[in-house]
């Protein structure tokens, strides 16, 4: 069971000091608060969707949505929302998320480089994967190295999967 959603954080709160409150005609009672919504898996944030917001009046406890602010009010809200940044913790998510691909990169060019090395100096008793000519798998037992030659004693079974030991 994955948890996701939405959440919000508070990012800035100014005072509208020049604008009156529509409701109560009182002047520079107004707050703009400014919220950045994220998203997030298991409560890790991932990435912010965007802001919202509201005005809200000091004195009577009006809130307004952007919706149903006047002009003035409107202006002055738009100004807070356009100056607020949201808090860098918010792309935490994606980090990890960049981590753990860096990781599983730089371990596959790890890998390659042991199975080059693999490749290049076999040794008695190494186990080498491969393709047969009817598209099927099997392996190869190193018996010995001689020089420049290779001697290995093929499997009698095939597969049409590749890594079979893992679904047995």
């Amino acid at each position: 069971m994955i948890i996701y959603g939405y959440n919000s954080t508070a990012i800035a709160t100014e005072q509208l000091v020049n604008i009156t409150c529509p409701n109560c005609e009182t002047k520079g009672e107004v707050y703009a608060f400014i919220l950045r919504r994220h998203a997030h898996v298991f409560w890790i944030p991932l990435f912010p969707i965007g802001k919202i917001g509201v005005a809200q009046c000091q004195h009577c406890k009006s809130e307004f949505k952007k919706k149903q602010m006047p002009e003035d009010m409107k202006r002055a809200y738009q100004n807070v929302k356009s100056d607020a940044r949201g808090p860098i913790w918010q792309f935490a998510g994606l980090g990890i998320i960049a981590v753990i691909a860096g990781a599983i990169y730089v371990n596959g060019i790890i890998k390659d480089g042991q199975n080059e090395d693999f490749i290049h100096a076999p040794l008695k008793g190494d186990v080498y994967e491969c393709k047969t000519s009817n598209g099927y798998f099997t392996t190869l037992l190193v018996d010995g190295v001689n020089g420049d030659s290779v001697f290995v004693f093929e499997n009698n079974y095939e597969t049409n999967k590749k890594n079979w030991a893992q679904w047995n």
